[in-house]
């Protein structure tokens, strides 16, 4: 049995992409392995939302959001990084790392308005969109604690390439309001620097 083959033999879960732009998911070609461990150590919760799955076929990069596996048991995630295994000039394989997705954060832009008179008005809060993210959580209290992470006021995150974002925006999520301060493409996601007010 080649690679590729055993691949395609341990690949049993069902897989799903979100396309972005019709809003619709879509049954991948091809079924993944996820293990149930698949984490990194680090000294963020964050961290510990980190998955890994593997695929016998690419996904396709208007998919952002997967959903593992059907029904009530199934796990969403934002994929962050994927990289090709090869064996002999010849892919057997496709690992990727996916971020959990930590809720959907509310993009919100001041834009003002324009005057009967022509003159620029005054600003409004306007909601841009919402977008998929996860959140870095500094870690604070014992691991077995409920709640093993907390939020301090420079924060830093994730969230879908496709954001509609810009540097002075704010982002709301779970109550809490954050100024994005920094963006930059990292990987197939976007990083972000945000200060909580």
């Amino acid at each position: 049995m080649n690679l590729g083959q055993a691949v395609n033999k341990l690949s049993l879960t069902p897989i799903s992409g979100l396309n972005h732009t019709t809003g619709l998911w879509e049954l991948l070609p091809f079924k993944c392995s996820y293990p149930p461990d698949g984490r990194f150590i680090g000294r963020s919760v964050s961290f510990y939302d980190r998955r890994t799955l593997i695929t016998p076929g690419d996904i396709d990069s208007k998919y952002s959001l997967v959903r593992v596996g059907d029904g009530s048991d199934s796990e969403i995630l934002m994929i962050y990084a994927s990289q090709k295994n090869i064996n002999r000039n010849k892919t057997y394989l496709y690992s990727h790392t996916g971020f959990n997705v930590q809720g959907y954060a509310g993009i919100h832009r001041l834009t003002k308005t324009q005057s009967a008179s022509g003159l620029a008005g005054t600003a409004v809060n306007n909601l841009i969109g919402t977008y998929p993210v996860a959140l870095e959580k500094g870690f604070a209290g014992p691991a077995d604690a409920h709640a093993a992470g907390v939020y301090n006021t420079r924060v830093s995150g994730y969230i879908a390439a496709y954001a509609d974002i810009k540097t002075s925006d704010t982002l709301t999520l779970a109550g809490d309001t954050y100024v994005i301060d920094e963006m930059i493409p990292e990987l197939k996601l976007l990083f972000l620097q945000l200060t909580k007010r």
